[in-house]
């Protein structure tokens, strides 16, 4: 069996009990996040976003790798379905400059 899933679909709950810190929500309001929440595929090469960027959302990744610059000028790869990547992929907590 194949499942196809299409951009812009909701995400399931299963998906979202999976990631942190959503997974210590209620049920219900897992339920009500799952309602508001969209799937994105990005193209690679793409800036997910830059420091100077205001992100006013979580951003997980699911599935493929991102490639994060951090402050320093460092590269690191995170790549979906580790458990770095349960967790949201923010700029603050890594001193990331930027996620492509």
């Amino acid at each position: 069996m194949t499942t196809t899933i299409e951009q812009g679909s909701e995400l399931g709950l299963e998906t979202l009990q999976n990631l942190e810190p959503i997974s210590s929500l209620t049920p219900e309001s897992i339920q009500e996040l799952a309602s508001q929440s969209k799937r994105e595929r990005l193209e690679p090469g793409v800036a997910l976003f830059n420091r100077d960027d205001s992100v006013k959302q979580s951003i997980y990744l699911l599935s493929g790798n991102i490639e994060l610059t951090l402050s320093n000028n460092e590269k690191r790869v995170v790549q979906g379905g580790t458990a770095e990547a349960c967790h949201p992929i923010t700029y603050e907590k890594a001193q990331v400059r930027a996620a492509v």
